[in-house]
């Protein structure tokens, strides 16, 4: 039996077995809610957790953290220097005075102190204003990087999107193969058909295999491309309809030119450049510095107290300053320029882009509802006279083939245009100043 000590060691045990038991549940619980449940790829979902875990974008953040800690200790005075020493210490015996002594001369002293450098006014703020163009040129490679990521992702879920829709486009085709197959074996039960007319659905069976097996590996690469910006979650199946930017005409557009990232980088650019400027304009002022300084000599003499005053003399302006400031309005100039050169390039590639993806707009438009019904009124007509005995099944899977290939253009011209939207739609910096 036993004892009480052995049953309450017993009891301890157990109690710790199911409270770690019913940890261990919530803990599995929680981890399992809080997880990300993906039920396919939806196209904003996918663009928004593309920058939400996007190394690139968490790593610029940490970029522009750095910089605003930086900006906060910038301008700031130096800080004061402590000193302790001796001064005028005898090296050798004269007279009464031994060397080395501490206190037997008047002149020797045990000195203590502390000393301040003031940086001109002027100076400090330009500093301010630098470490502030650097959180802004910062914040702008931000925003380039988040503009670069949504991008990114958009146009990866619409190569994925189109992929799996000329895949379907092949197994449909497919299936009407079937459907085409049965039609020949009716003809020929009914003795209007022709032998070779049983051999056409296999070739073409043949070209829908190789057909299927292109797109496969289309659908594929689409895919991986989706995953490099998700991880393991991007192999999943793109789902929801295609995306429907806003329709912004291309005077709404070039006004917003200036929410480009490269021109905010450009014009940060420019600001840290007048910032530097200022700086080396500033070192033209005299800086000045002030120490104080305790002296403590031998009981025979009394203890001393030094004030100092120093200032910089920068009386070799055109050695020193001046160069510098030539070199800072060039740089200054060369930034301003170089930023009107961009403007004008993204003038310009709003534009082509814009017009591009119309004229992409307007033959899909064409294709989808003027060619495809036409095409689709004659593959009724040749299937109708076959049936009738009076066409051949060569003319059905020519005309086919030809609305195959024009639903896959289609697929692919729709692509290019939702690419080229998607350029649009996520060329502009969203939040230009924020910094997280």
């Amino acid at each position: 039996m036993a004892s009480p000590h052995e049953v309450r060691v017993l009891g301890v045990r157990i109690l710790k077995f199911m409270i770690w038991g019913r940890v261990s549940c919530a803990v599995f619980l929680l981890a399992t809610l809080s997880a990300p449940v993906w039920s396919g790829l939806y196209f904003e979902e996918t663009v928004q957790a593309a920058v939400k875990y996007s190394a690139d974008v968490q790593s610029a953040q940490e970029m522009v953290r750095a910089d605003e800690e930086n900006a906060h200790a910038a301008g700031r005075l130096p800080d004061p220097q402590a000193f302790i020493g001796i001064s005028n210490l005898p090296l050798a015996s004269t007279g009464s005075v031994a060397a080395y002594s501490m206190g037997q001369d008047a002149m020797t002293a045990q000195v203590v102190g502390i000393s301040q450098d003031f940086r001109n006014s002027a100076q400090r703020a330009s500093e301010q204003s630098r470490a502030q163009a650097e959180v802004i040129l910062r914040v702008a490679q931000l925003e380039a990087t988040r503009v670069q990521v949504r991008t990114g992702a958009a146009q990866a879920w619409i190569a994925c999107w189109y992929a799996q829709q000329r895949l379907q486009v092949i197994m449909q085709q497919i299936d009407d193969n079937h459907h085409l197959v049965g039609l020949v074996r009716a003809q020929l039960r009914s003795g209007e058909g022709r032998e070779a007319d049983a051999l056409a659905p296999q070739i073409e069976a043949q070209t829908l295999a190789n057909a299927q097996d292109r797109e496969q590996a289309e659908l594929t690469a689409a895919r991986a491309e989706l995953v490099r910006w998700l991880g393991f979650e991007g192999s999943q199946e793109a789902v929801g309809p295609e995306p429907v930017f806003a329709g912004d005409n291309l005077e709404q557009l070039r006004s917003q030119v200036d929410r480009m990232p490269v021109l905010l980088q450009a014009k940060a650019a420019v600001g840290t450049a007048q910032a530097e400027l200022a700086q080396a304009d500033a070192d033209k002022i005299p800086d000045w510095g002030m120490s104080l300084a305790y002296q403590h000599r031998g009981p025979a003499f009394g203890d001393m107290l030094s004030l100092t005053v120093s200032t910089t003399l920068p009386v070799f302006y055109h050695d020193r300053q001046g160069p510098r400031i030539a070199a800072k309005k060039s740089q200054l100039a060369g930034n301003k320029d170089k930023l009107q050169d961009q403007r004008r390039e993204k003038l310009a590639w709003i534009e082509t882009i814009w017009s591009r993806e119309h004229a992409l707009g307007q033959e899909v438009h064409r294709l989808l509802h003027d060619a495809l019904p036409l095409i689709d009124q004659k593959i009724a007509l040749l299937t109708s006279d076959f049936r009738a005995g009076k066409g051949n099944i060569d003319s059905i899977i020519a005309a086919r083939q030809e609305r195959r290939n024009l639903l896959l253009s289609i697929d692919d011209l729709s692509a290019q245009r939702d690419s080229l939207a998607a350029q649009l739609h996520y060329a502009f910096a969203m939040n230009p100043g924020e910094s997280s």
